[in-house]
């Protein structure tokens, strides 16, 4: 969660294995991102993250699914992650507004490209 600009998006690129991060490291699966070669990541992408819900064994990675939604719809898009996280799916999710972080079980908050916040909700 946070406001535009902050890094959000390129926090679900570098999760993602869509870029590589500038600074720090990145380990998917015990393999540091940045070591790997573009066919590897080519096959991370298409085996173990899902940009588009397909299966239930992939990461379900969200950028802005909300953003430009009415009230009603966005609440039955939180609640089809909150009933995918239920089943134990792993949904990772970005947004500016508070209403749709406040469903979350984990809020991430990023400012000026790093985690300014970690707050996990009690189940």
């Amino acid at each position: 969660m946070g406001p535009s600009g902050p890094g959000k998006s390129t926090l679900m690129n570098l999760i993602g294995c869509l870029d590589t991060p500038t600074g720090g490291e990145y380990w998917l699966n015990g393999q540091k991102v940045s070591d790997l070669a573009d066919d590897e990541l080519a096959r991370i992408r298409n085996k173990e993250i899902g940009f588009v819900f397909q299966t239930f064994n992939l990461l379900l990675l969200a950028d802005e699914p909300t953003g430009n939604l009415d009230s009603t719809t966005s609440q039955e898009i939180m609640q089809v992650f909150a009933d995918l996280h239920a089943q134990g799916q792993t949904v990772v999710m970005v947004t500016h507004e508070a209403d749709i972080a406040a469903r979350a079980a984990r809020v991430v908050t990023v400012r000026d490209g790093l985690v300014a916040t970690d707050q996990q909700r009690a189940a």
